[in-house]
């Protein structure tokens, strides 16, 4: 497993990190985000044990010492590997010709990166990429236009 180019680690993905933030747990207020979940997940940003041990392969002289339970429980730290999670998943999805936006990043993140690339997303992972977008637009203070309103003569 190929290591993460040291210049991406912790690359700017702001607004993503904030989008899985509040996916995962409503930005830190939902405290069983803070209990290992039936899947491994734990805290904030929902990093998955199996998910942490790659981060570590990835950014050895980072990650390698730095044991899961008191990382994941810091929401700072627990930042910091998503995004540099967020960096290999940027070059992962490039090296097999895709795209890595917004939403390909969430896909990878919550289903899987093979699951992309494979193209298996299904419907729990489109909603949870919508809703992390929803978060992103509200952000920039780009509300969606509702098509059906405009039809009707109704939006401004």
């Amino acid at each position: 497993m190929p290591n993460i180019d040291p210049s991406l680690l912790a690359s700017n993905f702001g607004e993503i990190l904030d989008a899985v933030y509040n996916n995962e747990s409503t930005s830190g207020m939902d405290k069983r985000a803070y209990r290992i979940n039936s899947v491994g997940a734990l805290g904030g940003y929902q990093i998955k044990r199996d998910t942490f041990k790659h981060i570590q392969q990835i950014a050895p002289s980072k990650w390698k010492k730095v044991p899961f339970e008191g990382a994941m429980m810091k929401d700072d730290v627990s930042r910091e590997a998503a995004s540099d999670y967020f960096s290999w998943l940027r070059q992962y999805l490039a090296s097999h010709g895709i795209v890595p936006s917004e939403d390909t990043l969430l896909a990878a993140y919550h289903a899987g990166p093979g699951n992309v690339v494979n193209g298996k997303i299904g419907p729990k992972t489109r909603a949870y990429v919508e809703k992390g977008l929803e978060f992103i637009r509200k952000r920039r203070g780009v509300i969606p236009v509702d098509e059906d309103q405009v039809a009707a003569g109704r939006a401004a």
